[in-house]
């Protein structure tokens, strides 16, 4: 199943390219795009990933402050 999606992914790869647009249009939309609010968009379309990222770290790295990620300590006390 792996090499099937391997495959697949890197068929999709090898056969895009570059985007292409009429000559009327493709100025207008490069204008819309890179606007002086360029960096801002950009970071505004990255913060959920960024979110995600963080969330994730946050969850794996800290085992101290999730009491449910730890194991139970053994008990010393007699049986």
């Amino acid at each position: 199943m792996w090499r099937f999606f391997i495959g697949l992914c890197s068929l999709m790869v090898a056969s895009a390219t570059a985007a292409l647009g009429c000559a009327v249009c493709r100025p207008k939309v490069e204008a819309g795009i890179y606007t002086p609010a360029y960096s801002t968009t950009a970071l505004v379309l990255l913060l959920p990933i960024l979110l995600l990222v963080g969330g994730s770290l946050l969850l794996y790295y800290s085992p101290k402050r999730l009491p449910w990620k730890t194991p139970p300590l053994p008990s010393t006390a007699p049986h």
